[in-house]
């Protein structure tokens, strides 16, 4: 069989269960954005996203999927000139230099437990004066002001005192 006929026969038996899937979490997610409140807020911009998400991947495994496995599937001799022939040696020395660097990286672990621990006290230090409710819209790109200690211009003044 020819890798076009066996990439048509293998589509024509999982293009049902994709759209089905495609749909049914369609189905799902676009309902929760039209819920009202704080609720609906909160949910509104996760169930599009997953929407759409979900939309474009399925259009994904239906299109561009089929002709991927349809190339994979014959046999070409490796081109030794060309764009994708230089590509190809360029990704091949990336990925040598990449193991390179995480076999260093084994090597010194204290270093790489020192700059974890940092990054968390960093991340801790960030969200220590963020509230756990909705923040206003002037409010919003203050996140990252505790790590510079800049007081918070929507914050009460014994509030901003007692975070620094």
């Amino acid at each position: 069989m020819n890798p076009i006929d066996a990439t048509i026969l293998a589509m024509s038996e999982v293009s049902g269960p994709i759209i089905a899937t495609v749909l049914v979490l369609a189905s799902v997610f676009v309902p929760a954005a039209f819920m009202g409140g704080t609720t609906g807020m909160l949910y509104k911009q996760f169930a599009i996203t997953i929407a759409i998400s979900v939309s474009i991947s399925g259009f994904v495994a239906l299109t561009l999927t089929p002709a991927l496995c349809a190339a994979w599937l014959s046999h070409e001799e490796p081109k030794t000139h060309g764009f994708f022939f230089r590509f190809n040696q360029l990704f091949g020395r990336l990925t040598v230099k990449y193991g390179e660097w995480t076999r260093a990286l084994f090597r010194r672990t204290l270093l790489v437990i020192i700059l974890f621990a940092g990054m968390g006290v960093a991340i801790f230090r960030c969200s220590e004066c963020s509230r756990p409710v909705l923040c206003q819209v002037k409010t919003k790109a203050t996140f990252w002001q505790p790590l510079c200690f800049l007081p918070l211009p929507a914050c009460a003044l014994n509030r901003s005192h007692g975070c620094y």
